[in-house]
């Protein structure tokens, strides 16, 4: 390839450059196929260099369309780490014609290291592509939808909203899934509203994603939706470690307005009080551990000592006094500063006044289906 490269280098004649295009090409399908692509890369590029003599030529033929076709997918199974950049550059100077059908040619067989790989290789797509992605999130296999969901919206962009929006109203359970974590990342606060939603929805990774986008808008406000949370049914068929990542989430969102919430939590019950007002009085203990709150460490003593108390809330004490104080021998605790990141634009004002209004209307029956039944108490 190199002896073709230097013989043709400066020639201007299009008959003697084309079959010399042709033989490379024949060779960089040959290294795309078994997933040496920055070997094709860097053969592309010395190919481009005497191309340029002839512009009508492209570096792909259409004859050259097939092969290509059938290479490219089999080499991306083949990518190990070092391949990515390269066949991502392979990928740019693929014609849009021919995007569209390899990418016809992999949503008929996934797998989970494709799907992982694809859209470290896909970040662009031309205009047939970016339609057929389009046309495959509403009329594709809802595994394939679920599959190929982020990619889409790492190709689309901020187009993709739509079709996010659609495929949240879907019923099946890895599709809304796949929705929500990629509007969350399109911007936290576009996806708010159905983070609120979605904090009891029946899949557990929606739950943690929901929480974790209203955290991230640091608004003192939406405290209040995670208070309101605590009091419905859906809050007390969760397992006592995401009661407790509910309420730490509400501290991290706001730490003043979370704290003064989590600690009226932590002194609710004594030992005739209900399985589920300790669980969260024991959850609530044990946030309070997690957020360092270090002024409630006289609290903390009290309950932990307390006869009124049943043993899952003198344990849930100590485990957060043991929390607080070994941070404070290995550091001194420093006052949490508030996060800046307040979303501070009208746009960005308008979104979080939506969500405490949507939080301030009557809660939809989202209890999560997979918690049959009421947590036991641990001793």
């Amino acid at each position: 390839m190199d002896v073709v490269l230097e013989l043709n280098h400066g020639n201007k004649n299009k008959e003697e450059i084309e079959p010399a295009r042709d033989a490379i090409i024949a060779v960089v399908i040959e290294l795309i196929e078994v997933g040496q692509f920055k070997q094709a890369w860097d053969a592309i590029l010395g190919l481009e260099g005497f191309l340029e003599h002839v512009p009508e030529l492209a570096v792909f033929s259409e004859d050259s369309y097939e092969s290509l076709g059938e290479s490219f997918p089999l080499g991306v199974r083949r990518l190990d780490e070092k391949q990515i950049k390269g066949a991502a550059a392979v990928w740019r100077r693929i014609p849009d014609a021919e995007q569209k059908n390899i990418l016809r040619g992999l949503v008929k067989s996934p797998n989970s290291r494709l799907l992982r790989i694809l859209p470290q290789v896909i970040k662009s797509a031309g205009g047939e592509t970016r339609k057929f992605l389009k046309q495959l999130m509403s009329t594709g296999e809802p595994e394939i939808i679920a599959a190929f969901l982020d990619l889409v919206v790492q190709i689309l962009g901020k187009n993709a909203k739509s079709i996010l929006d659609e495929n949240l109203k879907r019923p099946e359970e890895d599709i809304r899934r796949a929705a929500f974590m990629a509007l969350s990342k399109l911007k936290p606060e576009d996806a708010a509203p159905e983070a609120v939603r979605l904090l009891f929805d029946k899949d557990a990774q929606i739950r943690s994603r929901a929480r974790y986008v209203l955290e991230s808008l640091k608004d003192p406000r939406l405290v209040k939706i995670f208070e309101k949370g605590v009091y419905g049914k859906p809050f007390s068929l969760l397992g006592l470690d995401e009661k407790r990542a509910f309420l730490v989430s509400a501290g991290r969102l706001n730490r003043d307005a979370g704290l003064v919430f989590i600690r009226k939590l932590a002194l609710q019950g004594n030992v005739l009080s209900s399985v589920q007002t300790k669980e969260t009085q024991s959850s609530a203990l044990q946030a309070l551990g997690i957020l360092k709150d270090s002024d409630s460490l006289a609290m903390l003593e009290q309950q932990k000592k307390s006869l009124k108390n049943s043993q899952l809330i003198k344990s849930a004490a100590a485990y957060a006094i043991s929390v607080i104080q070994r941070d404070e021998k290995g550091a001194q605790v420093k006052p949490n500063v508030e996060s800046k990141e307040v979303v501070s634009s009208d746009a960005g004002d308008a979104k979080v006044d939506a969500v405490v209004k949507t939080a301030e209307q009557p809660a939809e029956e989202s209890s999560p289906e997979s918690a049959e039944q009421e947590s036991s108490v641990a001793s």
